[in-house]
């Protein structure tokens, strides 16, 4: 019978029984796509809206069956070809004592290795702590890096403990494969996935989270390009090589899961029912403040937004576009204009944040192409500063950056008056 007892003991790496039993029992199927279901609670609860986006919870699903689905072709791959070396081996030399290596289905082999991944979604849980609120923007994401790190290196630790002993063999043997299935998705992910931009020569300036992002993705690419080779040609030679592969799992029968473990489940996704409303509040607004802009609707997001203050928001939400990765929709300074002529004070955060993005962008162009500001962007620079909030502070702020603005493009002619100041 499967048990709560069963699985910690996988996670913790305690018992090699408890992999048998986990690639034995079909039901363990059934309770790890629970698991996985409130991993993905875990993860995007405070990430994403969930009532428009339900898909977000579908995801992990998917990527976890097609990654195991990669895993389990490679490892098939080499049992089948050390089984024939063996079995030709021993047509060759015919020994008494010789048992010929067990013979299982591909789709049998998948579906026990499946279980044993789905096993390992309880550490995806650690994405449930909210970094983001009480930490900086650039330590947050630092901490969200070590806690993805710490996952992955777990769960390849645990694939690697689970096919030595569902193949009985040891741990090079099954070392070396894991490895390169591993490496592969790293670097797979880390090519497909969308990165800030790195500009030769220092031509855009990135956020202290995004550089931190590229350093880790570099060092990664780094190690996962240079080990490649290492991983492929030590899984050639286990294919080619003496040590023998079985399969001890079987399949049972009549598979059972204990009350415990039941209840366990029903926990680990009903827990998730006082979370939500008040994570979920913070995503809708943003949800709806991102889709008016993504659609070119500045006016009604301007008109939207007005009504609520930063707080409201996801903590450290960067508003689109972001820059840092290269995009370029809805412009900057469209966006910051149109939230300024509808601006209330609780808003004027939104003011500053286009304006950087739009500087970041202007540094950038000005670094390739010319040193002036574009005479639409005078212009509404100049209405955004006419309609400059009558906070003294605020004002002063705004003229400085301003006043920076005029100096990067090296222009006379975008007087600032004191009255904007003193207001």
């Amino acid at each position: 019978m499967l048990g709560m007892k069963t699985i910690c003991e996988f996670l913790f790496f305690r018992n090699p029984n408890a992999v048998i039993e986990i690639a034995s029992n079909r039901r363990a199927l059934l309770v790890g796509f629970v698991l996985v279901l409130s991993a993905g609670f875990a993860r995007e609860y405070d990430g994403e809206y969930l009532v428009a986006e339900p898909w977000h919870l579908v995801l992990p699903h998917l990527a976890s069956m097609f990654s195991c689905f990669c895993m389990t072709t490679l490892l098939f791959v080499v049992q089948r070809s050390i089984r024939r070396r063996v079995v030709r081996e021993q047509k060759k030399s015919p020994d008494d004592q010789w048992q010929e290596p067990s013979k299982v289905g591909f789709w049998n082999t998948y579906l026990s290795f499946l279980s044993l991944f789905w096993m390992t979604a309880p550490l995806a849980w650690i994405y449930a702590i909210p970094f983001e609120r009480f930490l900086s923007p650039a330590n947050a994401t630092s901490a969200n890096l070590m806690a993805l790190g710490l996952v992955a290196t777990w769960r390849v630790a645990l694939m690697i403990y689970a096919a030595k002993h569902v193949y009985g063999t040891n741990y090079l043997s099954v070392f070396l494969p894991v490895m390169l299935f591993a490496d592969v998705v790293a670097l797979t992910v880390l090519i497909v996935a969308p990165s800030p931009v790195v500009m030769i020569m220092g031509g855009i300036r990135l956020t202290e989270s995004e550089m931190i992002i590229v350093n880790v993705r570099s060092n990664i690419c780094l190690f996962g390009f240079g080990t490649l080779l290492i991983w492929l040609s030590g899984t050639f030679t286990i294919a080619c090589g003496k040590d023998r592969w079985g399969w001890r799992p079987s399949v049972l029968k009549n598979p059972s899961i204990s009350k415990a473990l039941k209840w366990g489940c029903a926990i680990c996704l009903l827990i998730w029912i006082p979370i939500l409303p008040f994570t979920q509040i913070e995503q809708r607004l943003r949800y709806r403040a991102e889709k008016f802009l993504n659609n070119g609707e500045l006016e009604s997001f301007a008109s939207f937004v007005k009504n609520y203050k930063q707080n409201d928001f996801p903590p450290h939400w960067d508003p689109p576009p972001r820059v840092g990765y290269g995009h370029r929709n809805p412009p900057p300074l469209e966006v910051a204009q149109a939230v300024v002529m509808d601006c209330s004070e609780d808003s004027y955060w939104l003011v500053g944040a286009y304006i950087e993005k739009w500087k970041i962008r202007s540094e950038f162009r000005s670094y390739r192409y010319s040193d002036s500001l574009s005479s639409s962007e005078e212009k509404a620079l100049n209405k955004i500063r006419d309609q400059v909030p009558k906070s003294k502070e605020q004002a002063e702020q705004f003229a400085a950056t301003l006043n920076g603005f005029r100096q990067m493009g090296n222009r006379n002619d975008m007087p600032l008056d004191a009255e904007a100041r003193q207001q």
